[in-house]
């Protein structure tokens, strides 16, 4: 079987892999990471030639012995389109002309400018009707010229692309036991969570987090060397254990303190590994968020997490995220179904690393698209029957009349018809284009609402009735008999106890009138009224009396708007 290069370029880093072309499971030979030169991606994902690129790779390649002048790119970039239709049952080579004559009823702009290929994900049957389930990946034409153009420049047979989220889909099947597969794909600037589940993609995610500022923190403390380049710094996150296992792990020693360079060497570790500790908890915070929307649009339970890409081979990374999440993250050798030329674990444990080069190589979007081919008909020749009696042409020539007038007249209709529909096909794409900002829109609100939902979440649990428990005090005091004595004010999240001393019964009544005025909480329990004498011959009576706390129309109206807009956004979610 053939042999491809599958390279994914990164921002400051590019992963390159030797596997199998077009094999049904990956089977790594051999793998490497080089630097990214600066400038050479854009923040869209289109790449630029660069001849230091080039000259390093080829240099890389060299050294490692890999000869193999074909290769594969896996794209991360958001301008590719990928969405899931369905159509109707028809065969597998029709499927691309038929998406392509159909595109407007099913996406909301012009797929002018893409490179549109399709993959069947499935079959289903609604109401006895067959259909087919077909992933539609839309590639900008911009950057499929890209990365030809860096094909050629780097001496290479370009063979295929594939879009990230499309490798990575194919290897969770591949190579992820469970029922529900999960995986957190952590590269430079990002995390991208992926959720699978009866062979298609039922969640994904994407965290503005990634490795890079761990990176970045390690060349700032100049512990391991001199202006290392991200390279150097992700090798050293891989030998060595630069984090804690929880986030409020911490070390906060003064270096000054310290005397022997030896100690204070030590104490700057330690202090490195506190600082990249505390730079991994907005990652945490939003991977947290994301995994409970998830558990609240499918209340289904995760058991384990798969973590891939850079983030895989920084070390202590998957240990810290078990212990913040509650959930078991696993990296690198646990993901070991995937064939490697040399059976050995280092080998096996690359597969993480390099999980989307290994999904790019099974079955990548091809660059370019057969043409179909006409069939040619065999004409088959006709004898013609002579006989000496004469033959009338009459009939045959007044039908043949006919039949000419009347193919001319469906001819010009057919041809009025078509420029109507033409023209009104256009006015309604021309709808389209204009409202394609919506998309956008939308996209902005359901994140909104999304917010709020967990603002006024994190509200509630942050506040109680205590919170008035002064306004309660003051209006004690506002409304009480003067001679009142509040012995003690015993108050808990939902109730308080009063323990009371006035000078006769009578008060007592009007005590407790006057508490049933409070609107913040209800009279409950009143215990046995005693009265007593002192020495000098003053009364008292003494009670206690337990009052419970009343919601707040404040929080009533705040869970109703939050079930309001969850309501609002599953409703929409659905209509989508």
């Amino acid at each position: 079987m053939a042999r491809v290069l599958s390279i994914e370029i990164g921002t400051s880093l590019t992963k390159v892999a030797e596997l199998d072309f077009k094999g049904k499971k990956a089977k790594l030979y051999g793998s490497f990471v080089i630097s990214t030169p600066p400038n050479m991606m854009n923040a869209e994902g289109e790449v630029n030639v660069s001849d230091v690129f080039t000259a390093q790779l080829n240099s890389e390649l060299q050294e490692k012995g890999i000869g193999t002048k074909s290769v594969v790119f896996v794209v991360n970039s958001s301008r590719v389109i990928s969405r899931t239709i369905t159509i109707p049952a028809i065969k597998e080579n029709r499927i691309h002309d038929f998406v392509m004559a159909n595109a407007s009823d099913y996406f909301p702009y012009s797929l002018d400018g893409y490179k549109v290929s399709c993959e069947v994900d499935g079959r289903l049957e609604e109401n006895g009707v067959k259909k087919l389930q077909v992933n539609v990946n839309c590639m900008p034409l911009s950057i499929v010229g890209a990365y030809e153009a860096l094909a050629a420049n780097m001496g290479f047979s370009l063979v295929g692309l594939d879009y990230a989220g499309n490798a990575l889909k194919k290897m969770m099947l591949s190579e992820i036991p469970e029922d529900i597969k999960i995986t957190f794909k952590m590269e430079e600037t990002s995390t991208i969570i992926t959720v699978v589940e009866d062979g298609k993609v039922q969640f994904q995610r994407t965290a503005n987090y990634g490795i890079d500022e761990i990176l970045e923190i390690v060349k700032k403390s100049e512990l391991f060397g001199d202006k290392l380049s991200d390279l150097d710094a992700l090798k050293v996150v891989e030998r060595k254990t630069l984090m804690f296992k929880r986030l409020e792990d911490t070390y906060l020693t003064d270096v000054s303190e310290r005397t022997s360079d030896s100690e204070i060497d030590s104490v700057k570790l330690q202090q490195l590994r506190t600082e990249i500790t505390t730079s991994l908890s907005p990652l945490v915070g939003n991977i947290n968020k994301i995994l409970e929307l998830y558990d609240r649009e499918k209340n289904k339970k995760i058991e384990k997490i798969y973590l891939i890409g850079l983030g895989s081979v920084c070390s202590g990374l998957s240990k810290l995220l078990t212990s913040e999440l509650g959930i078991k993250v696993v990296a690198q050798q646990q993901i070991i179904r995937a064939s490697v030329y040399e059976d050995t674990e280092k080998m096996a444990a690359k597969v993480a690393e390099f999980f989307t080069n290994c999904g790019a190589t099974m079955e990548p979007l091809s660059v370019s698209f057969t043409e179909k081919k006409e069939e040619k008909g065999k004409g088959k020749g006709a004898v013609a029957n002579v006989s000496g009696a004469k033959e009338s042409y009459t009939g045959p020539i007044i039908v043949c009349g006919i039949c000419v007038i009347a193919a001319i007249a469906l001819g010009a209709f057919s041809i009025i018809s078509n420029v109507i529909l033409k023209a009104t096909n256009n006015s309604l794409q021309a709808q389209v284009d204009n409202l394609a900002y919506m998309d956008e829109i939308v996209a902005t609100y359901d994140a909104t609402c999304a917010d709020y939902a967990w603002a006024v979440t994190v509200d509630e649990n942050s506040s109680s009735d205590n919170d008035n428990l002064v306004a309660v005090i003051n209006e004690l005091e506002e409304k009480m008999p003067s001679e009142i004595n509040i012995l003690t004010l015993s108050a808990s999240e939902e109730s308080m106890t009063l323990n009371i001393t006035v000078s006769k019964k009578a008060v007592v009544a009007d005590v407790i009138r006057q508490l049933r005025t409070f609107e913040s909480f209800t009279v409950g329990n009143l215990s046995t009224i005693s009265e007593e004498e002192d020495d000098a011959g003053v009364a008292s009576v003494s009670f206690s009396i337990d009052c419970t706390y009343v919601p707040s129309v404040t929080e009533a109206a705040a869970e109703q708007t939050v079930t309001e807009t969850v309501e609002e956004t599953d409703e929409e979610t659905s209509l989508e």
